[in-house]
């Protein structure tokens, strides 16, 4: 009688300690959740002109990104490559250098390049073609666009797919 007694608290310990290990290790419980980093959202804007550079520098800030601007002069792949931005907006019509040929340079120094979307006030479909060869990921019309909007494209790219 002891010894039965004692075989079944042994059982029901042993059926005990799996249910525990049961529900501490199991998925569905949710109880024990590791904190993930926020992802810090990074953009680079490239355009000949200060006062949309600014703007855009303004739209991107305001919405949480970490923004590296540079005009056409101040163009420098070492900060691109130090400040590794996700997503790049890239003027094409520029007077020193042309957005494409920026991007050229980059498909030739860059193991992979960030999402660039090219900015232009040409909708000329040839040179929007090219970009996308180059490995541009999308071409918007400047004047067709809000800051606004062009800010929304762009979040769209760090909105999850589901």
């Amino acid at each position: 009688e002891l010894r039965e007694g004692l075989e079944r608290q042994s059982i029901h310990f042993s059926a005990e300690n799996i249910l525990r290990r049961f529900l501490f290790l199991s998925p569905a419980k949710s109880v024990y959740t590791i904190p993930m980093p926020a992802v810090t959202k990074k953009i680079a804007v490239v355009d000949d002109d200060p006062l949309i550079l600014d703007l855009y520098v303004r739209k991107f800030k305001e919405r949480g990104y970490d923004v590296l601007a540079m005009t056409d002069q101040t163009l420098s792949f070492e900060q691109l490559a130090s400040f590794a931005p996700q997503v790049m907006l890239l003027d094409i019509n520029m007077p020193t250098k042309s957005g494409l040929d920026v991007l050229a340079q980059m498909k030739e120094s860059f193991k992979k390049l960030p999402h660039i979307i090219l900015l232009t006030n040409n909708d000329d479909q040839s040179i929007a073609d090219k970009g996308r060869e180059l490995g541009a990921s999308d071409y918007i019309i400047k004047v067709s666009r809000t800051p606004t909007e062009i800010a929304d494209t762009v979040d769209a790219v760090f909105a999850p797919s589901s």
